[in-house]
């Protein structure tokens, strides 16, 4: 099956904007983007910062995601922005490994030896956490209870130490568990195709 380019794209500006005392125009760009040899369309958002009423190379201020400044001048973005590099479907970029990845940093499994808790790189447990928790689309509370459940029956004879946590028996309960968030992560997406194909429709009515 082959897709366009670009699928309900939209770009919306916010202007004189006063972020780290100075002030700056915001353009932001969002829609599904699908780049020849992946396998479908992913959610995108970018934006890029100008000089007030300036819209050039020499005035560009900074460029990229821009996340928290789109969440925070274009509210009506935020459902897109937490579907960033999701599937059309809804499916996370790689959902179970990066999910995993996160996940042993988090609960700082040693038997790992790389994780987002290890390396030069490393993350605090509670940073691991949230970007779990962003990368599942899953929020803090539910997920933390969630985990606790799946680990429940990862200790042989209810002997609840580190060194006796079957591993396989963890990473099985992971990938069942990514599983059964497919729903969810679908519903999400519709969600967010709709909001693309509002924003669009009115972007066009507009002109």
């Amino acid at each position: 099956m082959t897709h366009p380019e670009y699928q309900h794209r939209v770009k919306l500006t916010r202007t004189n904007l006063l972020i780290n005392g100075q002030r700056c125009d915001l353009i932001a760009d969002a829609g599904l983007h699908h780049i020849t040899g992946n396998r479908r369309p992913y959610f995108s958002v970018t934006g890029t910062l100008y000089e007030a009423g300036k819209r050039s190379d020499r005035a560009t201020i900074s460029g990229g995601c821009l996340h928290d400044e789109i969440s925070t001048f274009l509210p009506e973005l935020a459902p897109i922005v937490a579907l960033q590099l999701a599937y059309d479907d809804g499916t996370p970029m790689y959902a179970d490994a990066n999910g995993w990845y996160w996940l042993a940093g988090f609960l700082k499994l040693g038997r790992e030896q790389y994780h987002g808790g290890s390396g030069s790189g490393a993350k605090t447990a509670g940073k691991c956490f949230e970007i779990l928790s962003k990368h599942l689309r899953v929020e803090y509370l539910r997920l933390f209870n969630d985990i606790a459940v799946m680990m429940a029956d990862c200790f042989p004879l209810g002997a609840f130490a580190p060194q006796y946590l079957d591993l396989d028996k963890l990473q099985g309960n992971w990938t069942a568990y990514c599983e059964a968030l497919r729903p969810q992560w679908t519903e999400q997406a519709k969600a967010g195709i709709k909001l693309l194909q509002s924003l669009a429709a009115k972007q066009a009515g507009a002109k």
